[in-house]
């Protein structure tokens, strides 16, 4: 595991434990809460929160300043788009985007919808 500068790493407190995988990266200013499971060869951006008792899968993407909320799973090969707010599980493979994140296709169709 590499982290960089100013990352934080709550201890487990809820019975649980808090894993970070083999080959997993954090940018700066990372919050990891407590009881969080982190795969391997996962890459967290800067200014990311993960927070308590979140599952991350292998190999997955979590882009610059995004949430993830409490509870949550996130599939192996997941990606989360940068500034996104997730609030709900993440399928395996599967690009979330936005602030409440959805699929990122749809999310894009959103967009063009309104321009």
């Amino acid at each position: 595991v590499e982290m960089l500068a100013n990352c934080t790493v709550a201890r487990a407190i809820f019975g649980g434990d808090t894993y970070l995988g083999e080959e997993t990266i954090t940018d700066n200013l990372v919050y990891i809460a407590h009881d969080v499971q982190i795969g391997r060869r996962v890459q967290v951006c800067a200014l990311v929160n993960i927070l308590g008792r979140t599952i991350v899968g292998d190999g997955a993407y979590i882009g610059p300043s995004a949430v993830i909320k409490n509870g949550l799973t996130l599939g192996a090969g997941a990606r989360v788009s940068i500034g996104s707010v997730v609030t709900q599980d993440v399928a395996p493979d599967v690009t979330v985007s936005g602030n409440f994140a959805v699929p990122h296709d749809r999310f894009l169709e959103h967009i063009r919808a309104i321009r």
